[in-house]
């Protein structure tokens, strides 16, 4: 009985919890055609000169979305990148 009161608070402050922060976060989203910048540390060069390193790497543009949040990118001169890139690795 006690531990089942227990669960059900955990689970109440849970979904609070979920709530304040989802109302928090900003959406958002890119299309194709957009204009990018790639994470360092996602390609592996995050720490090639240590605390200098720049964060950021590109711009890159949009060329495809192969699933949602998903992307294929080109360099501006036209060459594609080898591999598809979720957005968590991305900026605008």
């Amino acid at each position: 009985m006690v531990r089942g009161h227990a669960y059900l608070r955990e689970e109440v402050a849970k979904a609070r919890m979920t709530r304040f922060y989802n109302r928090k976060v900003k959406e958002r989203p890119l299309a194709v055609g957009d204009l990018v910048l790639r994470n360092m540390e996602a390609i592996g060069k995050g720490v090639v000169q240590g605390k200098l390193t720049p964060n950021w790497e590109g711009p890159y543009l949009i060329c495809e979305e192969v699933r949602p949040d998903t992307f294929c990118l080109q360099t501006l001169q036209g060459t594609d990148v080898l591999r598809a890139w979720h957005f968590d690795n991305l900026h605008r």
